[in-house]
């Protein structure tokens, strides 16, 4: 089972982001988080 853990660096880009071009999310819940394993592909 994988660990997560917060992306605090992604979270400060993102509020700068979101400041600058999307306003309307400026007061929107959002997680920012790092995942210690990759996802499984279903493509072969």
């Amino acid at each position: 089972m994988p660990n997560y853990s917060e992306a605090l660096e992604v979270e400060e880009i993102a509020q700068e982001i979101i400041k600058e071009h999307r306003n309307d999310l400026a007061n929107a819940q959002i997680y920012y988080i790092f995942r210690d394993k990759a996802a499984k592909s279903k493509c072969q």
